[in-house]
């Protein structure tokens, strides 16, 4: 079994090398500068509970280079705090063109985030129209660089971007951090090496308001939890391509407990599950899980040390740790320039094991019912959803 040991050490070591260097290749494209500067309307669905809000839309207030922007605000009518903070912004930037639009209660308590999304749709008058989270705080010249990006590719419907998850209030928070920033880089940047990106991650993205509008917008999406998915489908079914760019965001994401941090990875993982997996193609679905190799086979390799536990194997699986570890690292610092934090460390093993492990199970259990801005949902295999709660 020492033999496999090795195979699986030196098999991880090359895939989380090459991944790496995918990694660093696809950052260094990062500026672009086609002089492009159309009109966007940026759309802004905000909810009770999103973390560093206030910083999070002055970031948008104040975006350089491009000269017209649309800021549409969306709140629920009974969320009198964020309609209080919206206009006490909207008062102090006189200068930019901000919207502020209320759901009405009579529509529901807490409207989702396409109810709000096609109301700004309503009043957005750019020629790009881009929707981005609440949880979302922008770079100086984000939106910028994501419109150059636009017109990179006559057939591009959509672009987005990549986020940098920056919470630390909490161990809960700095774990989600770690995993965002580790495994979700490792696993979004490779695949745009083998196939075109089949889903959008819906943060923040940008589209002509044209090529919007020929797909239907999100017209029928109601009742769904997948606009994002459902948006990339329709656009690759009419001729277009998603762009993953190489765009840099920061993704504030405060999580008090183990229990709310696991229910976030379970929200995660089922979205996909119920209704993005059965809409991909073969080559899709084997690329997708021949990159995925290595985010579980520390958490095979965990396995088999409790069963056939021995030191050699204990000590391998120290390795596993350490090279995982010291890879990341090296990643946080050169890629995403972030500064080494000996205390995240003892964390490491949560980011390895636990979240793997979490994933796995979600996408085995029965139970699909998720929690989301306070709501339970069920959700259904067509991209509908319940509320339960």
């Amino acid at each position: 079994m020492t033999l496999i040991m090795i195979c699986l050490l030196l098999l991880f070591i090359v895939i989380r090398s090459l991944k790496y260097l995918s990694i660093r290749n696809f950052i260094g494209t990062r500026q672009l500068d086609l002089k492009k500067n159309p009109k966007v309307s940026l759309i802004q669905p905000i909810s009770k509970g999103a973390t560093n809000l206030e910083s999070n839309l002055i970031s948008r207030f104040e975006q350089t280079k491009l000269s017209k922007i649309q800021h549409i605000l969306i709140c629920d009518e009974l969320a009198t705090d964020l309609i209080g903070l919206c206009k006490k912004l909207q008062s102090k930037y006189t200068r930019n063109e901000i919207v502020l639009l209320v759901a009405k209660k009579e529509l529901s308590p807490v409207a989702s985030k396409i109810t709000k999304m096609n109301l700004g749709l309503k009043k957005a008058n750019g020629k790009l129209i881009a929707f981005i989270d609440d949880d979302i705080e922008l770079l100086s010249d984000g939106l910028y660089q994501l419109v150059q990006h636009l017109y990179t590719e006559q057939n591009t419907g959509v672009v987005f971007g990549l986020p940098i998850a920056v919470s630390n209030e909490s161990i809960w928070s700095t774990v989600n951090s770690l995993f965002v920033n580790s495994q979700a880089y490792f696993s979004y940047i490779p695949l745009t090496y083998f196939i075109s990106p089949y889903t959008i991650t819906g943060h923040l993205f940008i589209l002509k308001r044209e090529v919007l509008e020929s797909v239907g917008a999100f017209n029928g999406m109601n009742q769904n939890f997948d606009d994002d998915h459902d948006l990339g489908r329709r656009l690759i079914n009419s001729g277009y391509v998603c762009i993953q760019s190489s765009v840099p965001y920061k993704v504030h994401n405060h999580i008090a407990s183990f229990n709310l941090l696991s229910k976030q990875i379970k929200r995660w993982f089922m979205m996909p599950r119920q209704a993005m997996i059965q809409n991909t193609n073969l080559k899709e679905r084997l690329v997708t899980l021949i990159l995925s190799i290595d985010f579980f086979i520390p958490l095979f390799i965990a396995f088999f040390v409790l069963i056939a536990f021995s030191l050699v194997n204990f000590y391998s699986l120290l390795v596993f740790i350490f090279i995982f570890i010291l890879i990341d690292q090296i990643h946080l610092k050169k890629n995403l320039h972030q500064h080494f934090k000996f205390a995240n460390l003892t964390l490491y093993p949560l980011v390895i094991f636990v979240i793997p492990l979490l994933s796995i199970i979600t996408l085995l259990t029965p139970n699909t019912h998720v929690y989301w801005r306070g709501q339970k949902l069920k959700l259904k295999n067509n991209g509908s959803f319940e509320v339960l709660e």
